[in-house]
């Protein structure tokens, strides 16, 4: 039976308007099909399945970017998805708008929903299929059933040239009006402002950022800390070759793409390090590839390679020394103990500087504790599963010992903080059963206890710099789709200045 019109325009209606709720906090996602849309009993819609959904990165223009890799299901594709995936098959770079695609995969939807008819070609410009056409007689077939309520928004939905195809924010304001908003409430603001409305007391109390920044100030030297305190950070995709940055501080703030690597692709799993500004970041191992590369000043410059294949491994840089520790060789499929240190200005690699790791492991973090300590925390052993021991290497003797002391829970891809003389920060990760943690603890090591802190905005892998502000706010950066998105920003604070 078809669609009374009313209820029809309901879940039309519903659809674009969770699309472009989705658009306006920035999420893409991907795989628009019947099987990902849920008719509820009141008729609205919700969408589900976010595998494959993908924050988008802006332009210099402040416009989505396009992107890279094609995602989503053959007949529910975009034409210049579809194009790429299936005539030119093992394609995974095509340039497109993400939104835009999701829009004609929303449209094809819809379009059969309306017309309990099959969408088959609708996507392709081929010798056997004409995709435009076929649209064309489709809606002028579906015109005698239904009013312009329905055939005007698969219109638009449906406009085969990208370019001239609206994005579902441009689409929404077409259909309600151009003061249009996504209704859907954000739960964050919901959150945000009843707390603030009901501690008007202690608002009063709050200090200024001024006072803020100079308490900071003080305590950091106080403490005798080092933080990265950039205004900026960077992503370079994983398996691709985008490079991104993203604004510390700046309200509704995005990854913003700035260039590509044109020489080749970054490796998967490599590892980040922040040297500082005369030198700038390293890209350190990744999977199947023992490379090194620099990134300074908007250029990528390849440097010595590594002398064993190693990804997921722990690292730091103490001066113009990079350590990395551990991690995992990819051919052979095993955890690493051993250690190598690269010197930048020499620019090479050395093997056996330090004695191995008691326990060899891949996924740990690494810290420096003070001018002789550098310890080594939890990861991965195949025999052994996640890892909650910690290791102390020294770098006078260049010896290696297992404490005695553990951490809470076993732990793996997460990160550390040294926050005082004493004090260290254990955040996020994946534990047992590869279940995210949203866990904070510190570690006090002059008592050798572990106190736990507020837990984080949100729980997962944590591998990328974490930089600090000017009133000691934590920037953390989870990872998102496997490395292949940017990762997600959170914030989270472990000081009171009251």
């Amino acid at each position: 039976m078809p669609w009374k019109e009313d209820e029809l325009v309901k879940i039309f209606h519903s659809t674009i308007d969770a699309f472009a709720f989705l658009q306006d906090i920035g999420i893409c996602h991907r795989d628009i099909k019947p099987a990902n849309l849920f008719l509820l009993d009141d008729g609205d819609v919700k969408v589900i399945d976010f595998g494959e959904s993908k924050e988008y990165l802006l332009d210099e223009d402040n416009n989505p970017a396009t992107m890279a890799t094609i995602r989503g299901t053959p007949q529910y594709l975009s034409p210049i998805l579809w194009k790429a995936h299936v005539l030119t098959p093992g394609t995974k770079h095509v340039e497109h708008n993400i939104f835009k695609s999701d829009v004609f995969s929303t449209g094809l939807v819809l379009f059969q929903l309306a017309a309990l008819k099959d969408v088959n070609g609708f996507n392709q410009k081929t010798q056997y299929n004409d995709g435009e056409k076929l649209i064309k007689e489709g809606l002028a077939w579906l015109s005698k059933r239904y009013s312009n309520k329905i055939i005007e928004p698969l219109k638009h939905l449906l406009i085969f040239d990208e370019e001239k195809r609206p994005s579902f924010i441009e689409l929404a304001k077409i259909l309600f009006g151009d003061s249009y908003v996504p209704k859907i409430e954000k739960i964050n603001d919901k959150k945000s402002h009843s707390k603030n409305s009901s501690n008007s007391n202690m608002k009063k109390k709050e200090k200024s950022d001024d006072e803020k920044k100079e308490m900071f100030k003080q305590y950091v030297d106080r403490q005798k800390l080092k933080f990265n305190m950039n205004k900026i950070s960077f992503w370079f995709e994983y398996g691709g070759n985008m490079i991104t940055k993203y604004y510390i501080g700046k309200e509704d703030s995005k990854w913003k793409l700035i260039g590509k690597y044109t020489n080749n692709e970054f490796p998967s799993h490599y590892v980040i390090l922040y040297i500082d500004e005369q030198i700038g970041y390293f890209l350190l191992g990744g999977i199947d590839s023992n490379n090194t590369f620099q990134f300074k000043s908007g250029e990528i410059r390849r440097k010595a390679s590594f002398n064993i294949e190693r990804s997921f491994m722990a690292a730091l840089n103490i001066g113009n020394i990079i350590i990395a520790i551990g991690g995992y060789e990819y051919t052979d499929k095993t955890q690493l103990s051993s250690i190598e240190v690269y010197d930048i200005e020499k620019d090479k690699w050395s093997l056996n500087v330090f004695e191995d790791l008691k326990v060899a492991r891949s996924q740990a973090a690494a810290l420096l504790y003070n001018n002789n300590t550098v310890f080594v925390f939890g990861g991965y052993n195949k025999a052994f599963g996640t890892l909650n021991s910690i290791e102390k290497i020294g770098l006078n003797d260049k010896k290696t010992e297992l404490l005695d002391l553990k951490l809470p829970i076993p732990l793996r891809r997460f990160a550390s903080l040294k926050i005082s003389e004493t004090r260290i920060m254990i955040m996020g990760g994946i534990t047992r059963l590869c279940k995210e943690s949203d866990h904070v603890y510190c570690l006090d090591y002059e008592k050798k206890t572990f106190i736990k802190f507020t837990s984080l905005p949100k729980g997962g892998i944590l591998e990328h710099e974490i930089i600090l502000d000017e009133i000691g706010n934590v920037h953390l950066f989870f990872e998102n789709n496997y490395g292949t998105s940017p990762p997600i920003h959170h914030t989270y604070s472990y000081l009171d200045f009251n």
